[in-house]
């Protein structure tokens, strides 16, 4: 599947602000990622995709930026983009993404800067298939066993009704 976000990339992480809800201090994301998140879900909806990926996954990203300023790092730009994905329905968890396969920074576009997206399953060989695998089969799931009980030990007891004279008389050895 191939997907085209337009508008300048954002970063997430970059640029957070720290906003007061009652008496807690929240950390949200900037103003120009909260515009371009926006502008991109509204993308999104629009092309109205019908797959959603539910699996692992490898994700290709091509950036084409405005301009040299406020120029992001590679990672943050690949984190936006996921968590965006993932708001967007298009993939179910940004925790299935394999790898980010040759993802990179391709240069300026002033008139046009977006993000070029392609989406694949991931290979065989990935561990996450694996990891699926055994989330899915239900046939070779541990058997959880009850600790076993162990016999109820017989203690002296000690009748409450006795006194203190009476215990001294009869020693410790009261039964």
């Amino acid at each position: 599947m191939e997907v085209v976000i337009y508008g300048s990339p954002r970063t997430k992480k970059n640029g957070s602000r720290i906003v007061k809800i009652g008496n807690n201090m929240k950390l949200i994301p900037s103003k120009a990622f909260s515009s371009y998140q926006k502008l991109a879900l509204e993308q999104l909806n629009n092309l109205n995709l019908v797959k959603s990926y539910d699996g692992p996954i490898s994700i290709c990203c091509r950036y084409y930026l405005a301009d040299w300023k406020n120029w992001p790092d590679l990672v943050g730009l690949l984190q936006a983009t996921s968590d965006i994905l993932q708001d967007a329905a298009i993939i179910s968890d940004d925790m299935w993404i394999a790898d980010y396969n040759g993802s990179h920074i391709v240069g300026f576009d002033k008139e046009n800067p977006r993000v070029e997206i392609t989406i694949d399953a991931a290979s065989d060989e990935s561990v996450l298939q694996q990891l699926k695998a055994r989330r899915c089969d239900t046939t070779n799931k541990p058997k959880v066993s009850k600790p076993k009980k162990k016999g109820i030990s017989k203690k002296k007891r000690y009748p409450t009704s006795i006194s203190y004279l009476e215990f001294r008389k009869k020693g410790s050895n009261y039964e």
